[in-house]
């Protein structure tokens, strides 16, 4: 196992046939927990890039990983750290300090840009209906009381605007800023593409970009970028 975790972790970029191959040395169900906690680290790490969903061979140990409660654990240490980056005294006081986030995966689990499956979403309890990731309710709330301006800019499309701000009211999220929705000639744009100049306007506009909060990497990469970009864990799906 020891090459196995060495591969995995110094790649920049693990393409899907060599994970296939390594798939597919894999025998016994010590190799399964190995291989798989190796796939996870470099899943966020940033280091496992175009996987699209779980692999077939990991989605117990994703559902395992999700009930044990390990996924809140690592969540709260995430929201742990950023209320903490806040504790830093360079916030300039001028209605100029911002934060974004993204929507699916990083505020709720199960909402409307959702691209988990069933299963994943039962554990998660917000199968039947959209459902906040409660740790984050804390540091949205934290970032209102330093007076952030809190900006959302999410894949989903324009159509979805009055449903999303109902979903977002509904899970104990307000007073955002702004909310950014896909147009409809933005639609064909790669996600880095697409946020990249979603930041750029909001730094030509004079908004100091503090903080990202999202569950891809592709939400925060591209300049300009936030002084911290911060990931939150997702195993069960990747965005280009």
């Amino acid at each position: 196992m020891a090459p196995l975790l060495f591969l995995l972790l110094i790649s920049i970029s693990i393409s899907s046939s060599s994970s296939q191959t390594l798939i597919e040395s894999v025998t016994t169900k010590v190799d399964v927990t190995g291989y798989c906690n190796s796939w996870r680290l470099a899943v966020e790490n940033g280091n496992l890039v175009n996987w699209g969903e779980t692999p077939e061979i990991c989605v117990d140990y994703v559902k395992e990983y999700i009930s044990s409660g390990q996924f809140d654990s690592d969540i709260e240490i995430v929201v742990q750290n950023a209320i903490s980056f806040l504790g830093y005294e360079f916030m300039w006081h001028d209605g100029t300090d911002s934060w974004f986030f993204d929507i699916d995966e990083t505020l709720v689990w199960g909402g409307l840009g959702t691209r988990a499956s069933k299963e994943f979403l039962e554990l998660l309890g917000a199968d039947k209906s959209p459902k906040a990731i409660e740790p984050m309710l804390k540091l949205w709330k934290a970032l209102l009381d330093k007076d952030y301006k809190i900006f959302l800019i999410s894949e989903r499309p324009e159509p979805l605007r009055n449903a999303t701000v109902n979903e977002l009211t509904a899970a104990g999220y307000y007073d955002w800023f702004r909310l950014y929705l896909r147009q409809e000639n933005e639609m064909t744009k790669n996600l880095i593409q697409y946020k990249t100049e979603k930041r750029e306007e909001l730094d030509n506009f004079g908004y100091i970009l503090r903080g990202a909060l999202a569950d891809q990497w592709n939400d925060m990469k591209g300049y300009p970028m936030a002084l911290r970009s911060i990931k939150v864990p997702n195993p069960m799906y990747y965005m280009e």
